[in-house]
C-alpha cells in the first residue's frame, strides 16, 4: 500500500512536520532517497531545497533509519541516497557566506556548491554512523551520493530555448535512464558506503582542490548548513 507525505523543502517547518508524519506512521525506514532540488532561483532557495532541507530531513529521520538497521528483520541494510550532480566538479563552498555568487563559475555558484555539500554530507554521515555500536563495516547503513547525468526532467522546464531543444534531446537522457544510478545505490550489495555513483559505476568526486575527497572538508557541511539555514528567509514559513 502506497502512502505519501507532501513536503515543501523550502520550509523548515514543512520538513519537520513531514518527518514527524513519517515517524508517526511507520516503524521502519529502509531507504531514504533525497531527490528534492531546484536548478535556479534565489541563492537561499537553491541552498534550502538542495541541501539545507534534505540535511534537516535526514537528521530528523536518522533515529528511524538506525532502529531499522538494528532490527533483526533488516537483511540487506539501510540506504541513504542523495541525488547530487556533476556540477559539483568546479565548486567550492564559501563557509562564511554560502550564498555568495560573485566571481563564481556557472557551476560554482549556489547550485554547484549545494551539490558538492550533498556529497560531503553523505560521506560525513557515513563516517559518523560507522562509529556507532553495531554499525561498523558496510552492511548496516550505507550512504551514497549519485549523479543521474543530464536527465531531461522538469528541473529545466521553461529554461531551454526551443531552438536548442534538438541538441538537448540528442545529448540528454530520459528520467528512466537517469534513475538507474539511484536504483544501483539502493540495491547493489557490492558498493561501499560513502561512494559516488555516476553512469552506474563508482566514480571519483572532485570540487575545487578535490575538496569533496578531504575528510576535514566533510565535517564542515554541518556548519555550512547551519549558516545557510539562519540566512534563509523562508526557512521558518
Amino acid at each position: 500500500r502506497i502512502s505519501f507525505v507532501l513536503i515543501d523543502f523550502l520550509s523548515k517547518k514543512s520538513v519537520r512536520d513531514g518527518a514527524a508524519s513519517i515517524i508517526g506512521a511507520h516503524r521502519r525506514l529502509d531507504m531514504l532517497v533525497l531527490n528534492a532540488g531546484i536548478g535556479s532561483g534565489p541563492s537561499s532557495d537553491v541552498w534550502m531545497a538542495n541541501q539545507v532541507g534534505p540535511f534537516l530531513f535526514t537528521k530528523l529521520l536518522t533515529p528511524l533509519l538506525s532502529s531499522t538497521a538494528k532490527s533483526s528483520s533488516c537483511v540487506d541494510g539501510v540506504r541513504v541516497v542523495a541525488v547530487s550532480s556533476g556540477a559539483h566538479k568546479r565548486a567550492a563552498i564559501n563557509y562564511e557566506d554560502p550564498y555568495a555568487v560573485a566571481g563564481a563559475s556557472p557551476f560554482g555558484g549556489p547550485y554547484g556548491q549545494s551539490k558538492l555539500a550533498q556529497i560531503m554530507h553523505m560521506r560525513e554521515l557515513q563516517r559518523l554512523l560507522r562509529e556507532e555500536p553495531g554499525f561498523a563495516g558496510e552492511q548496516a547503513i550505507r550512504c551514497f551520493s549519485i549523479t543521474p547525468g543530464f536527465a531531461l526532467t522538469n528541473i529545466a522546464a521553461g529554461k531551454i530555448p526551443w531552438l536548442a531543444m534538438p541538441i538537448v534531446l540528442l545529448v540528454s537522457r530520459s528520467p528512466h535512464v537517469g534513475a538507474q544510478a539511484i536504483k544501483m545505490a539502493c540495491v547493489d550489495p557490492a558498493v561501499p558506503g560513502g561512494s559516488y555513483i555516476s553512469n552506474c559505476y563508482v566514480k571519483q568526486t572532485q570540487g575545487v582542490d578535490s575538496c569533496s575527497n578531504q575528510p576535514a572538508e566533510w565535517k564542515n557541511f554541518g556548519r555550512c548548513a547551519r549558516i545557510a539555514s539562519r540566512m534563509t528567509s523562508t526557512s521558518d514559513q
